[in-house]
C-alpha cells in the first residue's frame, strides 16, 4: 500500500465529513511513512507538492486558507485507489481530447461548427453552488446542456465576467400563431 493511499484512508476515517488543518495531513503523510507520531514536527512548505497535486486531482478541496475537505473522489481513492486513478486518466484524457478538438477548430477559424447537428438535452439555470463556485458569478443564467455532454452558458462579456442574459428571436413570428418576435431570458 503507498503512503498516499495510507494517507487518504486515515483522512477518511478521521474527517470524512468535516474539514481538517495542513498540520493534519502532514502528520498523517508522517505516520504513512512509517515516522513515530509523538515525534511529528509540522515542517512548513514540506509535502506541499504532493498536496497540491492532490488538489489539483480533485481528491482533496481547500476551503480557505491551510484548511482542506476530503472529496468524494478523495474517498473513493481510499477505497480503490486503482480505480479511482484509472477514472481520473479516463477524465483527464477527455479533457485533454477536447482541448486539441478546441484547438483545431480555432485554427480552421470557425470555433461554432462543433455545434451544428448537436442536439439539446436539457435547459436548466446554473445552480447558486454552480455560479459562486465554478464561475465566482452573482447572476445565474440559461444552460443548454447538449448530446455531447457540452453545455452553452450565455455570459456578460467575453471574459466571463458574469452570467449573461439570452436573446431568443423568431425570425419567423409573423407566419405563426402564438409565437412572440423576441423575448430575453434573463439572468436571476
Amino acid at each position: 500500500m503507498t503512503i498516499k493511499q495510507k494517507v487518504f484512508i486515515s483522512l477518511k476515517k478521521k474527517y470524512e465529513t468535516s474539514s481538517f488543518k495542513l498540520e493534519d495531513i502532514r502528520r498523517e503523510i508522517w505516520i504513512a511513512q512509517g515516522k513515530n507520531p509523538k515525534k511529528f514536527y509540522n515542517k512548513q512548505g514540506y509535502y506541499m507538492v504532493a498536496i497540491n497535486d492532490w488538489v489539483g486531482d480533485r481528491l482533496l478541496s481547500r476551503r480557505e486558507k491551510n484548511t482542506y475537505k476530503i472529496t468524494f473522489i478523495g474517498c473513493l481513492y481510499a477505497k480503490n485507489p486503482t480505480h479511482t486513478n484509472r477514472a481520473l486518466r479516463k477524465i483527464s484524457e477527455r479533457k485533454e481530447a477536447r482541448i486539441k478538438d478546441r484547438e483545431i477548430c480555432n485554427a480552421q477559424g470557425d470555433n461554432f461548427k462543433q455545434l451544428v447537428g448537436r442536439k439539446i438535452i436539457n435547459v436548466r439555470r446554473l445552480t447558486p453552488y454552480e455560479c459562486s463556485v465554478n464561475f465566482g458569478w452573482n447572476k445565474s443564467p440559461l444552460v443548454l446542456e447538449l448530446d455531447d455532454r457540452t453545455c452553452l452558458i450565455p455570459q456578460a462579456d467575453d471574459e466571463g465576467n458574469e452570467g449573461g442574459a439570452m436573446l431568443h428571436y423568431d425570425y419567423d413570428y409573423k407566419q405563426r400563431k402564438g409565437y412572440i418576435k423576441e423575448e430575453v431570458v434573463y439572468t436571476i
